[in-house]
């Protein structure tokens, strides 16, 4: 995650770039919101401090994308005149797979008025995951090729591995102001 925000120049000003985070699983947990921070460093502290004690179960996006658009793309520091983008940063699927539709209408919700966010998703690797290409496909925006980045599967995703997809991440982000 450092490396995305280190793409970007961070601050207040409609120029500037502000991140959130929350992490999930079966529930969701916020971390810190657009408005918390208003420097590069701050949010780099606050990702550095992330609380990652998740217990590994129930891969819960749908209640992470309702999270979003209840806490965090209409208040809380949103800027309703720029360009949102939702980074779901992932090793899993919707789980369990009767919340998947809830989780793809979510996204395409996103996508809309007035939340205008464009979702990526980026995957992490998992030796237990089922196809999640497929899925993280639908979450996605489309096209998916601009919008989703799957490492391969049953690798360790390196610290090159990490640098590209958030440089890709930094190059599309850009472009789409």
């Amino acid at each position: 995650m450092a490396n995305i925000v280190n793409q970007f120049e961070v601050g207040p000003r409609q120029t500037e770039v502000q991140f959130a985070a929350l992490v999930f699983d079966k529930t969701v947990k916020d971390q810190f919101y657009l408005n918390t921070n208003n420097t590069k460093d701050g949010v780099l502290d606050n990702i550095a401090g992330l609380f990652m004690e998740l217990d590994g179960r129930k891969t819960r996006t749908d209640k992470a994308l309702k999270q979003i658009s209840e806490e965090y793309l209409d208040k809380n520091g949103d800027r309703p005149n720029n360009k949102n983008f939702v980074c779901i940063i992932t090793d899993g699927v919707t789980h369990p797979k009767r919340f998947k539709p809830k989780a793809v209408a979510l996204a395409r919700k996103l996508e809309g008025h007035p939340y205008n966010a464009d979702v990526i998703v980026v995957g992490l690797p998992h030796k237990r995951a089922k196809d999640p290409g497929t899925h993280w496909n639908d979450l996605a925006t489309d096209p998916d090729a601009e919008h989703t980045f799957l490492p391969p599967l049953y690798q360790v995703a390196d610290l090159s591995l990490a640098k590209a997809i958030a440089s890709k991440i930094g190059t599309f982000a850009c472009n789409q102001k």
